[in-house]
């Protein structure tokens, strides 16, 4: 017994000798494995950080992988594995290493920032907003993850809330100029110019030397039609940072829009050489070409545009349009072929839209003929007029239909191109100028002589009837000056309310446009004579002398003139301007009816246009 004892002591402390030499063996294999296993991970962390430098990404993912083997709690190091993901496009192996190394800790800023902007690339904007919104309830002072979250808001175009975050930003930092220039682009997108223009003004008085302060002013003067201010801005934005592609392109449009063609060229041309994949750039540029009549220019640039499927009509439409002025129909209808769906649907579309005008013309005078059945009130002048209803419908499609017909048949005759008078562009070229010119003078000359054709011949009447009587000098003074003065003060209140509603003023008339182009081609003269004479003489002819009187012999005043200044605002062609041109009509109606004469209206209509063509032409 006592044996067994003694056995069983020796047992118990030979296994407590056997454990403390097996704890020794292992402690002195980690002291002597684990600074390989440290020098390792350095080792492969120092070729990876190399490789990630060189942006050789490839080789760094497969290095950051092995030095993460080593050390697997490293977050410097798994930050820049998940950065050699990202940069190697594996985005999301990417996504998922930076939301390892968040779970660990939010207030990872580097981290957050990079995984935001990757949610970002891949413009899934709601994830990366709700990724800083995360980090901000962790760190709810830190600026720049606030300035993140907001411009996140901005590019998801939630824009009340970019509105509200950048606002937060700048109560803390007034001086911030980058959540100053987020806060204007807020604004800017909404529509509200004013606002946006002011708070860009504050950041320039911060910070002169920043290049996104000019250019988003240019864009602000440039959609408000300012196009001179808005080249000086851009012209600055271009001296700080003279290889932007935006900058560029933004200024060669606003060239564009200030009718200087050369600098508009010079200048795509200049937005081409930094980004030569520019299609829009490109297609405005063969469309400048195209309007100067260098046909094999447009040609040449044109075939270099991507047809994407938001290219393929504009530039299939402008290489069949040059084309065309070549005489190589094969290549016009081949050019055409590509976007026959488009053709077909403009062709349509036309073809609605003069159906719907000889429509409404129609409508309208037998709208006057019904109207003016029940009234009785009508004068002997205008009982006695012979002209009829259909003669009058008549002259009226003639005015509407004569313009682009004669535009067509100059440009196909005289220039080549039938299809110029329908070229898209933002600039009115000489070319333009020309053959508006004389499509308007031929349809109102031809209009003119079916109106004296149809009085003296058709119906045997003398002129007297469209209104040439003569008329006491003092009264036709008082009459027109007051016209004038009511047609001013009308303007004014339409202006103001225009530009409270819109942001901006209405655009000129096209006629007011291509005065600033005449001066280079030698038109100034014949272009007064159209608009300030010629054109208040022909237009009060037909409208007045012929139409109101032929819509007044069925019916009441009210809805002859009403009929007739509808006609004659529709006639410019200008559906900003509509309003205070139907005004006009309505109120040389006015004349015609309390005087029997067309020179109260004529004297007043030459005045108008007269002080139009001289604001427009000295303040050019």
């Amino acid at each position: 017994m006592a044996e067994v004892t003694r056995l069983k002591k020796m047992l118990i402390k030979n296994r407590y000798n056997y454990q403390i030499v097996l704890i020794l063996i292992v402690i002195l294999f980690a002291t002597l494995l684990a600074p390989k296993r440290i020098f390792a991970a350095k080792d492969f962390a120092g070729v990876a950080d190399e490789y990630l430098q060189l942006k050789m990404f490839d080789e760094a993912v497969v290095a950051y992988k092995k030095a993460l083997e080593f050390s697997p709690q490293d977050l410097e190091l798994r930050l820049n594995y998940a950065r050699a993901l990202a940069g190697n496009e594996l985005s999301g192996r990417a996504i998922a290493e930076y939301e390892r190394i968040l779970d660990s800790s939010l207030e990872n800023i580097e981290a957050v920032r990079e995984l935001g902007q990757l949610w970002e690339n891949l413009a899934e904007y709601k994830k990366a907003i709700s990724l800083y919104k995360r980090s901000i309830r962790v760190l709810p002072d830190d600026r720049a993850l606030r300035l993140l979250l907001a411009n996140a808001y901005f590019e998801d175009d939630n824009l009340e809330a970019a509105t509200v975050e950048y606002k937060k930003i700048i109560a803390q930092n007034p001086q911030n100029v980058v959540s100053l220039i987020g806060l204007g682009k807020s604004y800017y997108k909404k529509g509200q110019l004013k606002l946006a223009g002011d708070y860009f003004k504050i950041a320039k008085g911060i910070s002169i030397n920043d290049e996104r302060i000019f250019l988003w002013m240019g864009r602000i003067y440039l959609e408000s039609g300012n196009y001179l201010k808005a080249i000086a801005e851009l012209e600055q934005a271009k001296r700080l940072q003279h290889e932007d592609a935006m900058i560029s392109y933004l200024l060669a449009s606003a060239y564009l829009k200030n009718e200087d063609s050369q600098k508009a060229i010079d200048e795509f041309n200049h937005t081409l050489k930094i980004s030569p994949s520019n299609n829009y750039a490109r297609l405005d540029l063969a469309t400048l070409y195209l309007n100067h009549g260098q046909y094999q220019r447009t040609i040449s640039i044109l075939s270099l545009v991507e047809e994407t499927r938001h290219l393929i009509y504009q530039k299939n439409l402008l290489l069949g349009m040059a084309y065309g002025a070549l005489g190589n129909f094969d290549e016009l209808w081949g050019s055409l072929k590509k976007i026959k769906l488009i053709v077909i649907l403009l062709i349509v579309m036309a073809l609605i839209l003069f159906v719907g005008a000889i429509g409404a013309i129609v409508f309208l005078f037998f709208v006057a003929f019904l109207v003016g059945k029940k009234k009785s009130s009508r004068s002997s002048f205008f009982s006695d007029i012979k002209w009829t209803l259909w003669q009058g419908i008549t002259v009226g499609l003639t005015l509407f239909v004569l313009p682009p017909l004669i535009g067509i048949i100059i440009g196909g005759i005289f220039y080549g191109n039938w299809f110029l008078i329908f070229i898209p562009t933002h600039e009115i070229s000489a070319r333009s100028v020309q053959i508006a010119i004389l499509a308007q003078i031929l349809s109102v000359i031809l209009t003119c002589s079916l109106v004296f054709l149809l009085v003296l011949k058709k119906n045997k009447q003398d002129i007297s009837y469209l209104g040439f009587k003569v008329v006491k000098l003092g009264k036709l003074l008082k009459l027109s000056v007051l016209s004038v003065l009511g047609i001013l003060i009308f303007n004014f209140l339409y202006l103001f309310i225009f530009a409270k509603s819109f942001g901006h003023g209405p655009q000129s008339q096209f006629i007011s446009k291509v005065i600033s182009t005449t001066q280079e081609v030698g038109q100034t003269g014949p272009l007064f004579l159209f608009v300030v004479i010629f054109g208040p003489l022909a237009e009060e002819i037909i409208f007045r002398g012929f139409i109101f009187s032929s819509l007044r012999r069925y019916s009441g005043f009210k809805t002859s003139a009403l009929v007739s200044s509808i006609l004659f605002g529709a006639f410019h062609f200008q559906l900003s301007l509509f309003v205070p041109l139907a005004f006009m009509g309505f109120v040389f109606a006015l004349l015609f009816e309390r005087t029997r004469s067309l020179y109260p209206s004529l004297f007043a209509h030459l005045a108008w246009n007269f002080l139009s063509f001289s604001a427009v032409f000295f303040l050019k």
